[in-house]
């Protein structure tokens, strides 16, 4: 599993798939912006075999990262993306690793302005689920939460994000 802001940012990159019962969220095509901020608490779960592999040293350092990391509070990125025009009227599904990462999500309510999703993910020993809401509040204005909890049975993360997204105009350049 992906640590807390890797996951975070997995959340927001979206892609577009067609499905006959989602409805497409009422979003405008162009360059948007997101400022996502994501709280994690807890430590990373370990399949058995990676903890196997570690010293007792190594796994306290893992630990004491997490904590400190934790401890730091919600971090805060800002990220710019593009929604084609070919892909407003398509429903966004979530990239979170899909069938490799033993990842499914469901969706629980969909329409124009708002929508919900529930994931579960097992890979092995490590399991994982959480719940995403999205609400598009004006065609250029979206905003999502988003809960999320792994664990090996022994080590358990958990995570909190929110993020708001504004529309900045038609035209997509994306520069780093």
């Amino acid at each position: 599993m992906a640590t807390g802001s890797l996951f975070g940012l997995a959340l927001f990159t979206f892609t577009a798939i067609w499905a006959a019962d989602i409805q497409p969220l009422n979003l405008k095509a162009g360059l948007w912006e997101t400022t996502l901020t994501v709280q994690t608490s807890g430590v990373p779960p370990m399949p058995p075999e990676v903890l196997a592999k570690l010293t007792p040293e190594q796994r306290a350092k893992i630990e004491a990262k997490a904590k400190a990391a934790a401890g730091e509070g919600p971090k805060t990125t800002v990220k710019r993306s593009c929604l084609e025009e070919r892909d407003v009227n398509k429903p966004f599904t979530l990239v979170l690793g899909g069938d490799e990462r033993g990842c499914k999500q469901t969706v629980v309510s969909s329409s124009a302005t708002k929508r919900e999703i529930r994931v579960e993910c097992s890979n092995n020993s490590v399991k994982g689920n959480g719940t995403i809401q999205m609400e598009a509040i004006t065609p250029g204005d979206l905003k999502v939460a988003s809960q999320w909890s792994t664990t090996d049975g022994s080590r358990t993360m958990k995570m909190t994000s929110t993020a708001t997204a504004k529309w900045l105009g038609p035209i997509c350049e994306l520069h780093d």
